[in-house]
C-alpha cells in the first residue's frame, strides 16, 4: 500500500533508516508531518486526529472551497482545546453554522 508513496506516522515506528524504508516499504518515503495525502492514501501521526479527519472528509468532497475547510479545521482544533466533549458537538454544530454566516462561509449542509 505504502510503496513509492509519502507517508507519516508515529515517529518511533518509522525511525529507520533510507535503507531499511526502502526495503521494508519499497521506496516509501517518511515525512514526520502531522497529516500526509499521497493520491488516494491518507496517513497521520496519532495526536492529529482532527487533520486526519478534516483530510478524509476534504477528500469526500465535502467543503465547498479551501476557506471553507480552513475554518472547519481552525474551529474544531480551537474546540479539541477548550476542552470539548462529545456532548458538545450539537452545540459546536450550531455555532460552527452561525460563524461560517457570519463569515460568509456557504455550508453545503444547508
Amino acid at each position: 500500500m505504502l510503496r513509492g508513496k509519502r507517508f507519516t506516522g508515529q515517529a518511533r515506528e518509522f525511525e529507520y533508516s533510507a535503507e531499511a524504508l526502502s526495503r521494508d516499504f519499497q521506496g516509501a518515503v517518511y515525512t514526520g508531518k502531522d497529516v500526509v495525502v499521497d493520491e488516494n492514501v491518507v496517513t497521520a501521526m496519532g495526536q492529529a486526529f482532527i487533520e486526519f479527519g478534516v483530510e478524509l472528509a476534504a477528500l469526500a468532497g465535502v467543503f465547498p472551497s479551501a476557506d471553507a475547510k480552513s475554518h472547519d479545521l481552525r474551529w474544531f482544533k480551537n474546540a479539541f482545546d477548550a476542552g470539548a466533549s462529545a456532548n458538545d458537538f450539537a452545540e459546536i454544530e450550531r455555532l460552527r453554522r452561525a460563524d461560517m454566516a457570519s463569515a460568509n462561509i456557504h455550508d453545503i449542509n444547508h
